[in-house]
């Protein structure tokens, strides 16, 4: 004779979630997107003033409707500064490029981060936000740094790539890294003078969804960023970054 066994189902521990599911397009997804690709830009506009290794920014833009049509929800340019065609662009020619001058890669991989570190520091404070879309294109999961997939989420499959040319691929190796870098990108949004001009970003995108700011208009506000942003070290910065590497 056996004796009987009762659980209490609701005393076991709850199983970590591994993601956060929302409906495509939920009510804030505009304001995520602005202050994603407003981030990329405002990093980008610290780079062009620091360094002088990239092309300029042709234009930035944001479109929920175009969110899965190259060319869209961007900002376009900070191509490496090689007299070169685009064809011979190869992979063995940009790690030369960036092993010459780890900024470079320092300044790109911050840059990439920036987009997604804007979740946390301008819409809610989570651990959730290095978002992907499912496979139907109906829903957006957000993960966890170390649950993300980095071959479905372009930023991070950027910042892989740009550590792989430094040598750098080993899975672990890499969270930790991405990791420290994240440190140094939320330390950047702390500066009053980058939360501003993010912000003034933001709300011009949102002004002119689904059209690219480009030309005297996109001119301007690198004006407006670079003046605002002017006492902020950003070389320093780099220069801490890149001994990571």
């Amino acid at each position: 004779m056996t004796e009987e066994c009762e659980f209490e189902f609701h005393d076991l521990p709850e199983r970590p979630k591994d993601f956060i599911e929302r409906e495509f397009n939920h009510p804030r997804f505009l304001e995520e997107l602005a202050f994603h690709e407003a981030s990329h830009f405002v990093f980008d506009c610290l780079i062009v003033r620091t360094l002088q290794s990239f092309t300029e920014i042709k234009y930035m833009s944001i479109c929920i409707d175009q969110f899965f049509e190259e060319g869209w929800n961007r900002v376009n340019g900070l191509r490496p500064d090689i007299d070169i065609a685009d064809e011979d662009m190869t992979d063995p020619v940009l790690s030369r490029f960036y092993r010459f001058d780890k900024t470079r890669a320092a300044a790109k991989i911050l840059s990439r981060l920036a987009g997604y570190a804007s979740y946390p520091s301008f819409i809610e404070k989570t651990e959730f936000y290095f978002a992907n879309p499912s496979e139907d294109k109906t829903k957006l999961y957000y993960y966890k740094l170390r649950k993300a997939n980095f071959k479905r989420v372009s930023d991070l499959k950027n910042v892989e790539r740009y550590l792989s040319y430094l040598g750098i691929d080993e899975r672990q190796d890499v969270l930790e890294r991405v990791e420290s870098f994240l440190e140094l990108v939320f330390e950047v949004m702390e500066y009053p003078s980058v939360r501003e001009s993010i912000i003034i970003v933001s709300d011009l995108l949102k002004e002119n969804e689904c059209k690219k700011i480009e030309g005297q208009e996109l001119n301007s506000a690198i004006k407006k960023v670079t003046e605002l942003t002017e006492s902020v070290p950003f070389i320093k910065i780099l220069e801490r970054c890149a001994k990571k590497f």
